[in-house]
């Protein structure tokens, strides 16, 4: 009988250490959901374009001539000018002969067309009817310009700000996208034809209010650029929304923007490489963006040494040990190409870009615990059954359902018959409250002493 009992009490140990075991893994679970949104959040727009594309050559020509290099020097006239830099000149060669010239806030200041006299108005559509009219000018939408080296860029966001003065994302309803001119088109961007016309291609990158396509990874469009021909080219894009879940959970995210007063993960990354990049190079980091605002140079003359290369790769490393650990909530615009229509060439006709609602539900990826405290008490209470008779809710329950009873007996002054009628009666009523208390101190005392062996096994 003795080794009848060894053998149940060491059935039931190796059984519920299976258990704890697979309950302090911490493993997730994935539940994938599609889902088209109610609301739309209206996704901020990145234009990308070559420095050569970007700079007013008006201004080069008759501000900065002595920065002009010498086999362009001749020339008499800005148009002049670009025909030469073009002809005489690589992408890359203008690239890095600027990067020796200027500074990132000079460039940007000398140089640069500004944003405001390259995108013309921008239109929404809701119920059938032009809205919002000039967002640029009253504010609604604004256009912040960036230096993403070799990259000029240009971000369009817009915003709704509120009679208390808070600003949030601008949100339009999908059944207001049903009677736009173009079915499901939430914006129109015009553009100026003289300038985009120079554009041979264009980097579109659509990300989530509020934010810029950090990294490395980012996912983008390239549209090419018909010389002389007016174009509405259409745009779109997919989301995928993900959560996970934190430490002591095996996907071990971090909530970014909580932690680092409200940057997310690729920003930081981004901040730290600028950051050392300046302090050890006097550059900004390649391909990374910067506020025009920064007195740093541009990094193109470094990329070809050896001993500076060396350099950014040691930053990048040391950088990368910020974000080891994945962003708990974050969200990826994949941009999509959906063609393009030629325009009539009109005196009131341009370049324009269409963004349309997604065609596609939403995918939604959200982590769960693989295994939560209910399953822990389910297969423990199932153990203790099979090997050793044991029945957790009954005992605990016992003490609870026992001591309220022992209560109620002495609570009443008449003789047993009257005891017999209140226990029938009066608890036989309150036995599922009962039982569901039962359950609750159940679980209460499973977790803390799960939450102590997890202590002590750390």
């Amino acid at each position: 009988m003795n080794f009848a009992r060894l053998i149940c009490v060491i059935g039931c140990a190796i059984q519920l250490f299976g258990v704890l075991n697979n309950y302090f893994k911490r493993e997730v679970i994935s539940e994938v959901e599609f889902k088209f949104p109610r609301d739309i959040e209206v996704p901020d727009i990145t234009f990308c374009t070559d420095f050569i594309n970007a700079v007013n050559f008006d201004l080069y020509y008759n501000n900065q001539r002595s920065k002009i290099p010498g086999s362009c020097s001749h020339v008499n006239n800005s148009a002049d000018l670009r025909s030469c830099l073009i002809e005489k000149f690589t992408i890359k060669e203008f690239t890095k002969y600027i990067s020796q010239q200027y500074t990132v806030n000079a460039f940007y200041a000398d140089l640069i067309i500004w944003p405001i006299n390259i995108f013309e108005d921008i239109k929404f559509w809701i119920d059938s009817h032009e809205s919002f009219k000039n967002p640029f000018k009253s504010g609604l939408c604004g256009i912040t310009p960036y230096i993403r080296e070799p990259l000029m860029c240009y971000t369009v966001h817009c915003k709704n700000s509120s009679s208390t003065g808070k600003i949030s994302p601008l949100t339009v309803k999908q059944q207001d996208l049903r009677m736009s001119p173009t079915l499901r088109s939430i914006l129109r961007i015009k553009f100026n034809e003289t300038i985009f016309d120079r554009w041979d291609r264009t980097w579109i990158f659509l990300t989530p209010p509020g934010t810029l396509p950090r990294g490395f990874e980012s996912a983008y469009l390239i549209l090419r650029r018909a010389a002389g021909k007016t174009i509405n080219y259409y745009i779109s894009y997919k989301r995928v929304h993900v959560e996970l879940l934190p430490y002591p959970f095996k996907s071990n995210c971090v909530y970014y923007n909580e932690t680092f007063n409200g940057r997310t993960r690729l920003e930081l990354f981004e901040n730290c490489l600028n950051h050392l990049s300046n302090q050890r190079l006097g550059t900004i980091f390649y391909s990374t963006f910067n506020s025009v605002e920064v007195n740093s140079t541009l990094a193109s003359p470094l990329r070809e040494s050896s001993r500076y290369l060396h350099q950014y790769h040691k930053i990048e490393k040391q950088c990368s040990k910020l974000i080891d650990n994945p962003e708990c909530i974050s969200e990826y615009f994949i941009t999509l190409g959906l063609g393009y229509q030629v325009l009539n060439k009109t005196s009131d006709q341009s370049t324009q870009l269409t963004l349309l609602a997604p065609t596609e539900p939403d995918l939604i990826k959200k982590s769960k615990p693989a295994f939560i405290i209910f399953q822990v008490f389910l297969y423990a209470g199932s153990v203790l059954g099979v090997w050793l008779g044991f029945n957790i809710v009954s005992h605990t329950g016992q003490i609870i359902l026992l001591s309220g009873n022992r209560d109620e007996v002495k609570s009443n002054p008449n003789g047993h018959q009257d005891q017999k009628i209140l226990f029938t009666k009066k608890t036989v009523r309150n036995r599922p409250k009962k039982y569901f208390k039962t359950i609750k101190v159940s679980l209460l005392l499973i977790e803390i002493f799960l939450s102590f062996t997890e202590k002590a096994i750390s």
